[in-house]
């Protein structure tokens, strides 16, 4: 158990062809993750399990979390 009774919560992310495992508090969203990676949420299109995702998604233990740049262009 960790500070103030929040439990952690393991994710595996997926940005640029790399994965990485990481701990957040039970009860973080997306939002949560993106911020905690320094990540533009306006730049980026986010799949949680293989399905596209708003920010304010909860995240929960063993979730997949796939990050995309999204490209523009004219």
């Amino acid at each position: 158990m960790s500070v103030f009774g929040l439990v952690p919560v393991r994710v595996e992310v997926v940005q640029e062809g790399s994965r990485k495992s990481l701990r957040l508090r039970k009860g973080d969203r997306i939002d949560d993750l993106l911020e905690k990676l320094g990540i533009n949420r306006e730049t980026v299109l986010v799949r949680l399990n293989n399905k596209v995702c708003v920010e304010e998604e909860i995240l929960r233990e063993g979730d997949k979390v796939e990050i995309i740049k999204a490209i523009s262009g004219g």
